[in-house]
């Protein structure tokens, strides 16, 4: 855990929110229960973005970030539940596809 944030969902939420106002992506969450100082990985609370292919760092930014909040919404409230997430700034390499969409 050392070197490493994990926020409850309300937070989370509101984080996916700093994230697109300061122009960053979600690049991905991962649900832990906290229980007694312990992180138990919950296999079915794990999303990726990563792989999400855009023409414009605009539309990658929107798309992983709406997701990111649509996924953190979707949850059942669970006692302990924490997320552990990854963002992305513009100035980071990203695959980018022209837009045939």
């Amino acid at each position: 855990m050392d070197g490493e944030l994990f926020l409850d969902t309300p937070t989370a939420l509101d984080f996916v929110a700093a994230c697109q106002e300061k122009d960053l992506a979600v690049l991905g969450l991962e649900g832990f229960i906290l229980d007694s100082g312990k992180l138990r990985p919950q296999l079915d609370m794990v999303a990726d973005y990563s792989s999400a292919e855009k023409s414009t760092w605009e539309m990658f930014r929107d798309y992983c970030n709406r997701s990111a909040q649509k996924f953190l919404r979707s949850i059942s409230p669970r006692s302990g539940l924490v997320f552990s997430i990854v963002i992305k700034a513009r100035d980071e390499k990203i695959k980018l596809i022209p837009d045939n969409e």
